[in-house]
């Protein structure tokens, strides 16, 4: 790879203004894109050749690298489910003609 990284990728990413990037950056985004686009970590695992000798997923490797990526990913997610959930209920009352508190009541105290 030493000759393919000199001679295509590190003219590549200089050109993009990243010069100190590296194909192990690449293989981190691919997975990290792969995660957030709701891959199971046993998918990533076999994705990134994680696996055991009998070629099952090692999800244990994958996640030591990755649980800082998969914890950021959890913020915010209860604002994302309670506006997902009201734009359910939102489509729910208008194709039935209810109010939304009629087709799904809200759980108070929140």
């Amino acid at each position: 790879m030493g000759n393919w990284r000199r001679r295509v990728f590190d003219p590549a990413t200089s050109s993009v203004g990243k010069p100190e990037a590296t194909v192990h950056n690449l293989r981190d985004t691919a997975a990290t894109f792969a995660l957030r686009d709701g891959a199971t970590v046993n998918q990533v695992a076999l994705m990134l050749g994680h696996v055991h000798r009998n070629g099952q997923p090692n999800p244990t490797m994958t996640l030591r690298r990755y649980a800082g990526i998969l914890a950021s990913m959890e913020e915010g997610l209860e604002q994302r489910q309670q506006e997902h959930f009201v734009s359910v209920r939102s489509s729910v009352s208008e194709t039935c003609h209810e109010t939304p508190a009629d087709v799904i009541p809200m759980a108070s105290g929140r």
